[in-house]
């Protein structure tokens, strides 16, 4: 029992002097690590780029539906022409969720709470897709008045001249968010 005692002794010493020994093996590397890098990081580069490339282009695509829908919508409600704004560029659930006498009558309303319209500003827009859902343009628009302005949203489906406006919102202050009106 004393020589086995000795024996684990011996190896035990043995191994702590090869921990405690300042020579060591230089550590092994990979073949190929730059290979790997570029491997992995090239086609993300390229993903990013593709990325970028796809929402500069929506970008202009999305401001020119914009203008060729909400603007002149905008004019022709600035001009009272409601019914006329809402047959040539509302969609047809637009124009069942909104009359041309609750266009007036919300114009009316708001005219009377922040004045008359002196002009009307786009502020931008963007294409918006939805995942199982069909994708639109959501355009922005500020509407300046007398006394106040307010801040109006288009949600805009189809796409060339059967482009529509299919929901209006407006932003409400006190709620910091977008709720459907009649705009």
């Amino acid at each position: 029992m004393r020589e086995a005692t000795l024996g684990i002794r011996t190896s035990l010493a043995t191994s702590i002097a090869g921990l405690l020994s300042s020579e060591r093996s230089p550590p092994q590397t990979g073949q190929g690590g730059c290979l790997k890098v570029l491997a992995i990081g090239l086609p993300i580069l390229l993903l990013m780029g593709l990325l970028g490339w796809k929402v500069a282009q929506s970008g202009g695509h999305a401001e020119a539906v914009a203008e060729r829908v909400t603007t002149p919508y905008l004019e022709q409600i600035r001009q009272g022409h409601y019914q006329e704004a809402l047959d040539r560029y509302g969609s047809d659930e637009h124009r069942a969720r909104v009359s041309a006498a609750a266009l007036e009558a919300a114009y009316d309303r708001l005219i009377r709470g922040h004045g008359h319209i002196v002009g009307v500003r786009f502020v931008g827009a963007q294409e918006v897709h939805q995942v199982g859902g069909e994708s639109f343009v959501q355009a922005r628009y500020t509407i300046h008045q007398t006394h106040e302005d307010s801040l109006v949203t288009y949600d805009i489906v189809g796409e060339g001249d059967a482009a529509k406006i299919r929901q209006s919102f407006e932003r409400r202050p006190e709620v910091h968010m977008l709720v459907p009106a009649p705009r």
